[in-house]
């Protein structure tokens, strides 16, 4: 019983590989590295895809085929690094002059095909290998495959799809045929479209199909058959390797420019691809979280960038579980530099108080309790399971201290919780009085919003400002730092709310708020830490951009972006983004969550997604690295589309969810 030879094709891969990434920066030689494993993973996991030693073929089929690119991605990306000394750059492959390549590069070329030579006669002596469908038998040596007008060659050897198609004609192979003839054949193909495809060669004539004959194979329907020229099967097994070898050899040389390819004059130029979808899928990664883990070659693209960031921004859409599924994974991913500190769209208050819950082996208790004193809208995110078991996860990630900051206004109804914990304090005669007045006219708004229905009768919304002026003044005089703190949050709140949040003026505020909040935090921190602190934070999608937004808002992740420059250390921005689920919402005062529906796919809004809508992966998450496609991205098919502009330029890791789950909300 023959081994499989699949993990040998696998290993050769890898190994070619780490040698024409060789010299390159770290980043883009683990991205490289990680494609591939994808690549081989989406491969051995399809179930189109052949078994046994025609897998081991067809990989080895990709790895010939594929060296051409292979290199000129290598000459690409080392003439933008300008990182590695000349003389490892040769070493690596790299075009170090007008058309010249290195004496390693074209030598380690011939000797993976040399190899991949040989393993496929050996794949091919002892019994014959099991016939995939659509593989002809005693009838016939041709594969009855059909691809898309635009696959790839790569596509063409890997990703196929069984057809009942016409074959490809050829005379009946007798049974004493020795069966690594068939192999060379198929290897000789290769190399033949491999030949036709850097020009070395003119492409075969596709001729109509006339009527079958008794001498000839037919096929029931129009459809054309590519004519071939028969293999004489007598010639020594030696000699076809040789020329399967040699022809390689010069379509490789053809491809790197050793030699000048053959152009027929009456050949039309082929269609030009979507340079885009080309490298948005050299840039693409299966991803997974199990457990708290990320898994799937996505994930050593993100513990890579993680780990070369000092902030880590996620961006969401509120309310789906896969947000906060993926920020436990992110905090797990750390390692060593773990993130002590977490910033998050809630007000000072609620993170101090989510802070000390996340710390305690009872805080799902501690947080329940809460919720049921105050029942509506005292958190404005973190009152629901997913939410806050990421809050443990990343506590107990730290292994030591952990700190979050609130950056952003407190909630809708946290006016209760406040003046509670105001009135815990020392406070004068005149500030108790005071306070206690107010938080009865929270009781009373909280009554009129569970009969009207409408948040307009919440005390935040409702608080009368001369009311809110008294208090303040007498905390001034009789109150604590800390009470002056939490009632000056609720007056920033309050006078936030009054305003629609989608007022520009008033989303630039907002805008400022979380900015000052955060270099005040950062400042503190980084005063009495020993090195300078790395932070994770957690916003909505369109707070965590580079650069402007979707809605033309400058928010925290561009300040973080920018301040990371002046600290000499890096930002990374990263979205998820579910296809298609249901996401919660409040369409009423004390009633519970009801779910609203959406589909990217069908959304209008959404097309300037379409590439990565229609290249996702169909069963796990797509990790999308969107940081290589800025560098031409003016001049790609798609470079005028100023909403994927401002994706690509705003967000580092595009993560795309096929479903995204509602979150579980804590009662």
């Amino acid at each position: 019983m023959r081994s499989d030879l699949r993990p040998v094709a696998a290993g050769l891969v890898r190994a070619w590989t780490r040698v024409y990434t060789h010299g390159l920066p770290r980043a883009e030689r683990t991205a490289r590295l990680a494609e591939i494993d994808s690549d081989l993973w989406e491969s051995e996991h399809d179930p189109r895809a052949p078994r046994g030693g025609w897998a081991a073929m067809q990989i080895l089929g990709r790895l010939l085929i594929g060296i051409p690119d292979d290199l000129a991605w290598r000459m690409d990306i080392g003439a933008t690094a300008h990182r590695a000394p000349v003389r490892e750059l040769a070493a690596a492959g790299m075009m170090t002059g007008p058309r010249r390549v290195s004496a390693f590069g074209l030598a380690a070329t011939i000797h993976a095909i040399a190899v991949s030579a040989v393993m496929w006669a050996a794949a091919s002596t002892g019994p014959e290998l099991s016939t995939p469908q659509g593989v002809a038998g005693a009838g016939g040596t041709g594969i009855s495959r059909r691809f898309p007008h635009n696959a790839s060659l790569r596509d063409r050897l890997v990703r196929y799809k069984p057809s009942n198609g016409p074959v490809m004609p050829t005379p009946v192979q007798s049974g004493a045929t020795p069966p690594e003839a068939g192999v060379f054949g198929t290897v000789r193909a290769a190399a033949m479209a491999m030949a036709v495809r850097v020009g070395l060669i003119a492409p075969p004539r596709f001729a109509s199909h006339a009527a079958s004959s008794a001498s000839e194979p037919s096929s029931s329907n129009n459809e054309s058959v590519m004519k071939m020229p028969v293999q004489t099967l007598a010639a020594p097994g030696k000699a076809r390797a040789f020329g399967v070898v040699s022809a390689v050899a010069l379509a490789v040389a053809g491809h790197v420019g050793l030699i000048s390819p053959s152009r027929p004059a009456a050949q039309a130029p082929p269609p030009s691809p979507d340079r885009f979808v080309a490298k948005l899928l050299q840039n693409r990664y299966a991803l997974s979280v199990r457990n708290g883990q990320l898994s799937g070659a996505g994930a050593q693209v993100l513990q890579s960038a993680i780990a070369q960031s000092r902030f880590v921004l996620l961006g969401e859409n509120h309310g789906v579980a896969q947000t906060p599924e993926l920020g436990a994974a992110v905090c797990n991913a750390a390692d060593s530099e773990r993130f002590h500190t977490m910033a998050i769209e809630e007000g000072p208050f609620a993170a101090g108080e989510l802070e000390s819950w996340a710390r305690r082996r009872d805080g799902l208790a501690q947080l329940a309790a809460f919720e049921r004193t105050f029942p509506d809208y005292s958190l404005s995110i973190y009152n629901s399971r997913e939410e806050f078991d990421m809050l443990q996860q990343c506590a107990r990630a730290a292994q030591g201290d952990f700190h979050l900051w609130g950056l952003d206004h407190e909630a809708l109804g946290a006016g209760g919780p406040i003046l509670s914990r105001i009135l815990k304090s020392r406070l004068g005669e005149p500030a108790r009085s005071a306070m206690q007045q107010l938080r009865q006219k929270d009781e009373d708004g909280h009554r009129r919003a569970l009969q009207s229905g409408g948040i307009g009768d919440l005390f935040m919304l409702s608080a009368d400002d001369q009311d809110l002026a008294r208090g303040g003044a007498v905390l001034e005089r009789d109150g604590t730092p800390e009470a002056r703190s939490l009632f000056a949050s609720l007056v920033e709140s309050h006078e936030f709310y009054r305003i629609s949040p989608a007022d520009y003026d008033n989303a630039r505020r907002r805008e400022r708020l979380m900015k000052t909040r955060f270099v005040a935090d950062y400042t503190r921190a980084a005063a009495t830490a020993a090195t300078s602190p790395k932070v994770l934070l957690k916003f909505g999608a369109y707070h965590i951009y580079r650069g402007l937004n979707p809605v033309h808002g400058s928010g925290i992740g561009n300040y973080i972006a920018e301040f990371a420059e002046t600290q000499r250390a890096q930002s990374l921005h990263i979205r998820l983004m579910a296809v298609k689920g249901s996401e919660p919402f409040y369409p009423r005062v004390g009633q519970p969550a009801r779910l609203r529906p959406f589909n990217l796919d069908d959304d209008p809004r959404s097309q300037y997604l379409q590439p990565m809508l229609n290249n996702r992966l169909q069963s796990d998450w797509t990790l999308f690295d969107l940081r290589p496609l800025r560098h031409d991205f003016n001049a790609l098919p798609r470079g005028t589309n100023r909403e994927l502009a401002t994706l690509v330029f705003g967000i580092d890791i595009l993560v795309m969810v096929p479903e995204g789950t509602p979150s579980t909300e804590i009662h």
